[in-house]
């Protein structure tokens, strides 16, 4: 509880001396298919550091209607930008380190934790607004079944690259 209380104290501390610097958004997702209902909500907050760094973290909170499942994540990044186009388009990469959980009523709760490295544009619509597109990238997890030991679970490499690349979008508004 205290690290919680210290990490939360010093995410305020970034919000109070934000000079435009910080940003919150996210996205929403939702897939429906003969009566299936699976929504997925990705709040994020980051701050963009004047060298083309900047530091973040995602939240994942979602929901299987078909097999009751619900599941929290927490998703820190580092960014890095590689490259400005105009005053309009930026391309970078996001490091993530992952963790989940998901459980199902009456089932051990599944834990997953993982890197991951994925490419995307951001796209300045305004001053404050922006919209960040990006596709799946390479990552590797370690998925732990509920009820069993860390050194049970088994690890799976993903290049993200396939008939169906994951592809989002993500909305921003920078203070």
């Amino acid at each position: 509880m205290k690290k919680i209380l210290i990490s939360l104290a010093f995410l305020f501390t970034m919000v109070l001396t934000a000079n435009a610097q910080f940003y919150a958004g996210g996205s929403l997702g939702l897939h429906a298919n003969k009566g299936n209902c699976e929504f997925t909500i990705s709040p994020e907050v980051g701050y963009t550091f004047q060298n083309n760094t900047g530091v973040g973290c995602v939240f994942d909170f979602a929901y299987d209607k078909a097999t009751k499942v619900t599941g929290f994540g927490v998703n820190p990044y580092f960014e890095y930008d590689f490259c400005t186009i105009g005053d309009k388009f930026t391309f970078y990469t996001h490091t993530y380190l992952h963790y989940a959980m998901t459980s199902a009523t009456g089932m051990p709760t599944d834990h997953t934790y993982g890197v991951s490295l994925h490419p995307g544009v951001i796209w300045s619509v305004t001053d404050h607004w922006s919209a960040a597109f990006y596709v799946g990238g390479i990552e590797y997890m370690w998925n732990q079944p509920g009820g069993t030991a860390f050194k049970d679970g088994y690890g799976d490499f993903n290049l993200g690259l396939s008939t169906s690349i994951p592809f989002a979008v993500a909305l921003y508004y920078g203070f």
